[in-house]
């Protein structure tokens, strides 16, 4: 039975499979989009929930705080010195405890008259000099008894540390520029460094110390050069932060300390690279250049790196016109030699690998199954990573051992994508092959039954 559809002719079959096919999809694909809609619901009422928590928290504050006659009277000044503090005070880690003004400043915030909240009789203290405030910020920090009642992981030794700093021991002498813990933290809205609003969070620590780092004239008193965090900003460690926001880069506090702040000297600072860089700074230690540089008093990591503006490393530290090795060797020279051997291999390793991997990449667009042989080739690259730690080693026979091993792996790779390619234009072949007679078979087919259709009407006319 057929129906007449446009004056074409359809099987009734096959609109009841189609009809059956749309039923089924009615059926089906509103429970995927359900599904779907749920799981979309979840992730806006997640995100709705970490909003409304982040206002409840700035609720509870003002909340709490609105009988304080400090906040009251000062948040009539807004936008003045004397009143821009509530707002951030009031979203800061401080108010969010349940501390207040007085906390701090003293004076009693249940009375609105002005002399006997700020009465020195009801423990007024007014605002700590410079100078106190890490005794005045210590008299909670460094108290467990009284941090054990917010958070019992929060350290206590900060003070302590910072007495020992660059920063704590200028403080001492009596030099009041030097940073103290509202240079970093701020005075009233305090963030935990989780927070990317912070200033002790790791994208904006930098910005924090070039408050004074990149004060020329202040730096100048010191003679210190004020350029450090603009060159730490261009730098491999910068890039990482600011380009592709991994806060597991390092930072100023992480070479440098935060409240124990001082400069990695000679001897240490093999020891605060190793931190990160541990394999590189075990590699070293067991080079000829290790005693070497002890005995000439050399930073290990700083002479061949520098500091503030560590460039990404590459083989044109050994071969190029701008090698650290020429600080000590010179052109022709066994060390000069020896780091041009490294590099060549290297390079020639890397070189290889990117050539298996663009090879591989072309065989599995064009429709070949090489994903082990692509696997296998991650091993090369990793054979890459380790030739050039093991130039901290100086040994040009460690790093070619490393290189025919990388470059055995990258060699399979070739001859697998090589062997994808054959076998694809064997398929190709045999596909055009299939073509062909199958264009035979039908051209063939169409011209027996043109002959039996004249054979038909042949015999139909002679009848």
């Amino acid at each position: 039975m057929r129906k007449t559809i446009f004056g074409r002719h359809y099987p009734v079959w096959g609109w009841a499979g189609l009809a059956a096919v749309l039923l089924l999809m009615f059926l089906v694909q509103p429970q995927a989009y359900r599904g779907l809609a749920s799981v979309v619901h979840a992730a806006e009422q997640e995100a709705a929930e970490g909003a409304q928590s982040e206002a409840q928290g700035d609720g509870a504050a003002e909340e709490s705080h609105q009988d304080s006659s400090c906040i009251t009277c000062h948040d009539v000044f807004k936008e003045t010195p004397i009143g821009d503090m509530v707002e951030p005070f009031l979203k800061g880690v401080h108010a969010r405890a349940g501390l207040g003004c007085e906390s701090c400043h003293g004076g009693d915030p249940s009375t609105s008259d002005k002399e006997l909240s700020m009465s020195p009789d009801r423990g007024y203290k007014g605002v700590p000099a410079r100078g106190d405030m890490p005794q005045f910020c210590g008299s909670c920090h460094s108290s467990a008894e009284y941090m054990r009642r917010f958070d019992p992981s929060l350290r206590i030794d900060q003070v302590a540390e910072y007495r020992t700093s660059v920063h704590g021991q200028k403080l001492a002498e009596g030099d009041a520029n030097v940073a103290t813990c509202i240079s970093c933290h701020g005075v009233h809205g305090m963030l935990p460094a989780s927070n990317p609003l912070a200033s002790v969070h790791p994208a904006n620590v930098a910005d924090t110390c070039a408050t004074c780092h990149a004060d020329a004239e202040l730096m100048a008193q010191y003679d210190l050069p004020a350029d450090q965090p603009q060159l730490f900003k261009a730098s491999v460690h910068g890039a990482a932060i600011y380009e592709r926001n991994d806060f597991g880069a390092a930072t100023c506090n992480d070479c440098h300390g935060n409240h124990g702040a001082t400069p990695p000297g000679v001897e240490s600072v093999a020891h605060v690279c190793g931190n990160c860089h541990g394999v590189q700074g075990e590699l070293f230690s067991e080079s000829s250049h290790e005693d070497i540089f002890q005995m000439f008093e050399m930073s290990a990591c700083v002479t061949c790196h520098s500091n503030h503006e560590i460039a990404k490393p590459g083989e044109f530290m050994l071969a190029g016109e701008d090698s650290p090795c020429l600080q000590c060797h010179e052109d022709g020279d066994v060390g000069m030699e020896a780091a041009h051997a490294m590099a060549a291999d290297i390079s020639r390793l890397a070189a290889h690998v990117q050539e298996a991997r663009d090879l591989l990449t072309r065989a599995e667009q064009a429709g070949m199954e090489v994903s082990s042989a692509q696997f296998d080739l991650h091993s090369a690259h990793e054979k890459v990573i380790l030739a050039r730690n093991l130039v901290h080693t100086i040994v040009p026979e460690r790093v070619k051992e490393t290189v025919a091993e990388g470059t055995a792996i990258a060699q399979s790779a070739e001859q697998s994508g090589n062997e994808a390619f054959e076998e694809l234009r064997y398929r190709r072949t045999g596909l055009f092959v299939a073509l062909f007679v199958i264009a035979l078979a039908i051209v063939g087919l169409w011209m027996w039954i043109r002959r039996a259709d004249e054979q038909l009407e042949e015999s139909r006319q002679s009848a």
